[in-house]
């Protein structure tokens, strides 16, 4: 179970959740090392970075809304939801790649084409 989980700051809950202490960001005290304040902000920007990510998340796969029973549920919810999420972006991957394939094997015809041209 980690130590610690980082929120935004529209978070408005408890801050201890069965052993978890809830960081949020905010003011340090004024007595915080240089250390502590640069260790604390790269923790924060690093939730901040994958924000979009649970933003697409929500609103792509349906997870504005769990269907789903109790506390098992839950967790299948997000593993399900996440499992999409990599799917799609793997059948992106793939579409790109088949598409270059694709424009490759257009331009080999083409210039085989010219080259026929060429030498009738």
């Amino acid at each position: 179970m980690p130590r610690y989980g980082i929120v935004d700051r529209g978070y408005r809950g408890r801050k201890m959740i069965e052993g978890v202490k809830i960081l949020t960001p905010g003011m340090l005290v004024a007595s915080a090392s240089r250390y502590l304040i640069q260790k604390t902000r790269s923790q924060f920007r690093a939730r901040a970075g994958i924000e979009p990510v649970i933003s697409h998340i929500k609103r792509d796969h349906r997870m504005w809304r769990n269907f789903l029973l109790d506390e098992d549920g839950d967790k299948l919810n997000t593993i399900l939801a996440a499992t999409g999420f990599n799917l799609r972006k793997m059948l992106q991957r793939i579409e790109a790649g088949a598409m270059e394939i694709f424009v490759s094997q257009l331009k080999l015809i083409y210039w085989l084409s010219l080259k026929v041209k060429l030498a009738i």
